[in-house]
């Protein structure tokens, strides 16, 4: 079962915006700090199976880490304890602290933390990533493997049709 602790209200700032235009999708990862006990994402099930409880951080509650976090309740026999933090220099400050056993994560989060990936959320191998599996190879559902993060521009609900056509034709120009 999942708990999410949290007190944002962020409702307003999700579905107050019409998303327009996606530059790069960011793939999640789950993270634990380089000196886990855990070396593999099944040790760390097989420890949750046995009873135990992972509390598992999150940054930026309402974003769309939520959906990687709810992947631990995709998996029969965890337990697991989510804890959300206000942005990502708070949440690796509390598993880094210890106050946490793993996090969800970018695989950039690597390289600017002290973590490591126990698996990675992307239907191909990723940069740098290449000997950390994905869902699939672990035997999970594929669609775990394409959940990631959505990094693009948004716009408030209600914006004019042309300005948004307009950012868009220029979003077009500046990826070409």
């Amino acid at each position: 079962d999942a708990v999410i602790q949290s007190e944002l209200e962020c409702s307003e700032y999700v579905d107050g915006f019409e998303y327009i235009y996606n530059l790069m999708a960011d793939p999640y990862c789950v993270l634990v700090p380089s000196s886990s006990q855990f070396k593999t994402f099944e040790e760390l099930i097989a420890w949750s199976r046995a009873g135990n409880l992972i509390t598992l951080s999150e940054p930026n509650y309402g974003a769309k880490y939520i959906d990687a976090v709810q992947v631990f309740g995709s998996i029969s026999g965890v337990q697991y304890k989510a804890i959300s933090y206000e942005s990502a220099k708070n949440n690796f400050a509390a598993l880094l602290g210890g106050q946490t056993i793993a996090s969800v994560g970018n695989p950039g989060d690597t390289a600017k933390y002290d973590v490591r990936a126990l698996v990675v959320g992307n239907p191909t191998k990723v940069p740098g990533l290449e000997d950390v599996p994905n869902y699939k190879e672990l035997g999970y559902d594929a669609a775990l493997d394409n959940i990631s993060m959505w990094r693009g521009y948004a716009v408030k609900k209600g914006s004019p049709a042309g300005m948004i056509a307009w950012f868009q034709d220029i979003c077009d120009k500046v990826s070409a």
